[in-house]
């Protein structure tokens, strides 16, 4: 088998192929002008949606101030403040990507005092009409083939609304009672288990026992298990072959370390996940799809293949399971200088317990090339004759994310593969123009001496198409990345240009760029 690894600066490795570097072919000047003018007309509608947006924000942000102004009225500061809080938070990240309530909302008493219940029901009653208005604008957004604002739209309307049905239909809950649940967490709630934050998943009866230090243990190819010491339990499981196996809607995570670190990378992995469905929501679902959901459809239940990680409790057992699977002897050497990988061979990711090291960034930035490789169904090359810079990329981008107190985090300036994109581009004058960066394959990006170099300057335009301009380019790269997965390297098609894609020239993309990437505050200034 021809195999490569790559080499990324934080030491990352992914298995490649060895292909022809071929150059993208330009567009003549007629089928640009055409693809131009279907980007400006896509681009016209969506400005069209995002200045219904910002009114709508607006007419909210003045309704939460009447209401305020009816709190104090009544004497209610403490109400009134909250709610100026709420209404200059609207439309901030802090706002769109705060944590959803499990519970349903109960109803507002009647026992509550006049001033209490009155300002509380027109509270909620403008949120609610937000949240529908919010839907359908989503709606518009699928129909102008805006998948990934959609989901931009969904999130914010179950932020004004949490039981909004629509938006918790299309974010993958399900009502169970008084409580949102995915339709995982109610299959494993109607078997009577339960998910513990230091077990994972267990049957409701066995809670207490594991708490007290007892393990329930089914032997490796057994079907009927004996309570044991969690000690002794620890002994069973040091060989990888008699691992913890932690299940969760998405993932399967076997590790020799412990049932907690287990279910502490499987937990990670689902708050990635979740996030991740949503913002590449365009790459996953068809428009047909998406208008199905809307329609009352169903988000994705649990994996029937879940997601394999392997997580080893030392890196010698990581390097001693890796190295024999590459034959050729240097390939073999760079094995203990990576932190992680993901094969597509066998479809597993591999990582390895550091008491020093964060494995985070590396355990999303893996999961990302998972994710996405697993989406086509037959083993095969992605870009290897051009456009390869994304792959790592996005995959770069994804590890700034984050889960926070206040809700979750992605495309943080100070995160440090964006500054060093900054640091390369502004001070060491570093960048390969777009047009010639997207003729490389995967085996010129892999294989050139600048690699470290291109890696930042690969994570600085995946921010860019992503966050540029209110994310006016993300449609367009969600597409590009779903034409290089799709694309059947048997039968070359030539995959569209994001040149073409956006209507934008590579040399505006590379202004636009720079301007981006120079206006990006530096972790200093980033952190006030």
């Amino acid at each position: 088998m021809h195999r490569l690894l790559r080499f990324a600066a934080a030491c990352r490795l992914f298995v490649l192929l060895v292909p022809a570097v071929v150059m993208s072919l330009p567009a003549d000047a007629a089928q640009f002008r055409r693809r131009r003018a279907a980007a400006d007309g896509v681009g016209r509608r969506k400005d069209i949606l995002q200045r219904r947006h910002s009114e709508l924000r607006a007419s909210f942000a003045g309704q939460l101030a009447k209401i305020a102004a009816y709190c104090d009225e009544q004497g209610l500061a403490k109400e009134a403040a909250s709610l100026r809080h709420v209404a200059k938070a609207i439309g901030t990240v802090r706002f769109t990507s705060a944590v959803l309530p499990r519970k349903v909302q109960p109803e507002i008493s009647r026992d509550l005092p006049a001033g209490q219940r009155e300002w509380r029901l027109r509270y909620r009653k403008t949120r609610e009409k937000a949240a529908v208005e919010l839907c359908q604008m989503a709606r518009s957004a699928i129909a102008a083939n805006h998948a990934s604002y959609a989901y931009e739209l969904i999130r914010e309307a179950a932020r004004f609304d949490s039981d909004n049905p629509t938006a918790r239909r299309m974010l993958g809950y399900v009502q169970r009672g008084n409580e949102w649940v995915t339709p995982f967490e109610k299959y494993k709630t109607e078997k009577a288990e339960v998910w513990h934050d230091k077990f994972g998943w267990l049957p409701k009866a066995h809670v207490a026992r594991y708490e007290n230090g007892e393990r329930y243990y089914v032997p490796r190819g057994g079907r009927r298990g004996t309570w044991i010491p969690a000690a002794k339990e620890a002994e069973h499981r040091l060989a990888f072959r008699n691992a913890w196996e932690v299940r969760t809607e998405h993932y399967l995570v076997k590790t020799n370390h412990s049932l907690e670190e287990g279910v502490r990378v499987a937990k990670a992995l689902e708050d990635f996940h979740r996030y991740f469905f949503q913002t590449f929501a365009a790459f996953f679902n068809s428009r047909e799809q998406m208008r199905s959901l809307f329609a009352g459809g169903r988000a994705g239940t649990a994996s029937a293949r879940p997601y394999i990680v392997h997580y080893y409790r030392t890196k010698d057992e990581y390097v001693k399971v890796l190295v024999p699977k590459f034959p050729d002897a240097a390939l073999k050497k760079a094995i203990p200088i990576t932190n992680g990988m993901y094969l597509f061979t066998d479809r597993v990711c591999h990582f390895f317990h550091g008491s020093s090291l964060d494995n985070t960034p590396t355990l999303y930035h893996e999961a990302t090339h998972q994710v996405f490789y697993e989406s086509i169904k037959k083993d095969r090359l992605i870009a290897e004759r051009a456009h390869f810079w994304i792959i790592e990329g996005i995959s770069c981008y994804m590890e700034s994310f984050r889960v926070t107190k206040n809700g979750v985090s992605l495309g943080d300036p100070r995160f440090k593969r964006f500054q060093a994109a900054k640091t390369r581009f502004v001070d060491n004058r570093y960048y390969v123009p777009l047009e010639q960066f997207a003729a490389m394959g995967r085996e010129a990006f892999q294989t050139s001496r600048h690699i470290r170099k291109n890696y930042s300057q690969a994570s600085g335009l995946a921010k860019f198409f992503m966050e540029y301009d209110g994310g006016k380019y993300r449609e367009a790269l969600i597409e590009h990345l779903s034409q290089l997965y799709r694309n059947d390297s048997r039968r070359f098609v030539r995959v569209k240009s994001l040149e073409e894609l956006t209507g934008v020239s590579y040399k505006k993309l590379d202004l636009e760029y720079g301007e981006f990437i120079r206006g990006m505050p530096d972790r200093a200034t980033a952190a006030k």
